[in-house]
């Protein structure tokens, strides 16, 4: 409830109370219990951390009584600031202050995807992004149940590899082009790539032919008509 109410006082402030991008990552145990160990950290976001390995988080500099016992507590902290923040750390057995600069992702309220033959698409900016999807490419979100996309078996949480060979990342530009294969009537094909065990390869791409209907953008500020401009 906590975690909420930092959200709710952050709206009435007019603040952005979006989640702050974390360029690291960090290890969990069951032996190592309550405590915020460093993983690895993530280049190609908006910030950059100067921590190591085997670095452990401890709190927030000016709030030292607070100690953060997971990545939700340090989220929470940091939500609704911007700039750079000190952040008391254990590096090496011994405890020191480090600045870390913090950005908020972008408000929810801006985000536009797509939606077609019962899927859901758009970005998901995520921390290891240059990782997983170094392309950029769109995601699948969302496959409704009994659609034309959940009868073919696409899986949420797949890449839109290609549309018909081509390569569309992004959503608009996506829009356009399934809204002219609707009108004229024909399939598409979309080749998909997920993380899954393939031969000598994390990754899997598979192939679906697929009519367009119900196209239409999606999201918070986007008109019901839902066209594909802005």
């Amino acid at each position: 409830m906590i975690y909420a109410c930092r959200i709710f006082d952050l709206l009435r402030e007019g603040k952005n109370p979006s989640v702050p991008y974390l360029p690291a990552a960090f290890a969990t145990s069951n032996e190592v219990r309550n405590k915020l160990i460093v993983a690895t950290t993530y280049e190609g976001l908006p910030v950059k951390w100067a921590l190591q390995p085997g670095d452990e988080l401890v709190s927030l500099a000016n709030v030292p009584a607070i100690k953060f016992k997971n990545q939700a507590d340090l989220i929470h902290a940091l939500r609704g600031r911007e700039g750079t923040i000190a952040i008391k750390v254990i590096r090496e057995g011994e405890e020191q202050v480090v600045s870390l600069p913090v950005k908020a992702r972008p408000r929810m309220i801006n985000w536009v995807g797509l939606h077609f033959s019962g899927l859901v698409v758009g970005k998901e900016f995520l921390r290891d992004a240059q990782i997983s999807n170094p392309e950029d490419e769109i995601m699948i979100l969302d496959v409704a149940s009994a659609s034309p996309g959940s009868v073919r078996k696409m899986k949420a949480y797949s890449y839109i590899y290609t549309v018909d060979g081509q390569k569309l990342t992004k959503v608009t530009e996506l829009c356009g082009y399934l809204e002219k294969a609707a009108k004229s009537g024909k399939k598409v094909e979309i080749v998909t790539r997920r993380g899954s065990w393939d031969y000598m390869a994390t990754f899997k791409y598979q192939l679906y032919r697929i009519s367009v209907e119900g196209l239409k953008l999606v999201g918070p500020k986007i008109k019901s008509d839902g066209l594909c401009i802005f």
